[in-house]
């Protein structure tokens, strides 16, 4: 798969896993291309091994680092966003779907803010306790940055 990636460098692939212990084992046998951008899933505070999946996501050598904290559960806090590069925040979505409150999408933003190291970008998902109004330059495109 990595190979294809590779070779397909008119492409941008967003690979994204909940196993960081796995992706940590494997990371340092791939080549990494600037078209491969590496991130993983963090839910809540709720799965002590969230603050794992974020360390080993650093020790990745991919171009840009994410962390999707989709669906967003419940609140996240005591973030450390050292080498992160985009924070995808977003609820849960679907006639089950479970609530998300705005308190926390805010929360991750501002950690964002306050630690320099990454840009925000979010949805709503289906059930949200209050809409949330971001100024545009506020949210953060990797692809629109020269950056990257």
């Amino acid at each position: 798969m990595f190979g294809i990636m590779n070779k397909a460098s008119w492409h941008t692939f967003q690979v994204l896993t909940k196993r960081a212990e796995r992706l940590e084992e494997l990371a340092p046998y791939l080549k990494w291309s600037p078209n491969i951008w590496q991130g993983v899933t963090v839910e809540s505070d709720q799965y002590k091994y969230h603050k794992y999946r974020i360390d080993s996501l650093r020790k990745v050598n991919a171009k840009v680092r994410f962390i999707s904290f989709e669906p967003l559960i419940d609140e996240v806090k005591n973030l450390d966003l050292t080498g992160v590069d985009w924070a995808i925040v977003g609820g849960e979505s679907g006639f089950k779907s479970r609530r998300m409150d705005s308190e926390w999408v805010l929360s991750i933003k501002n950690e964002c803010d306050q630690q320099g190291e990454c840009g925000v970008s979010s949805h709503l998902g289906s059930k949200c306790s209050s809409v949330i109004f971001l100024k545009p330059r506020e949210l953060f495109n990797p692809l629109m940055n020269p950056k990257y």
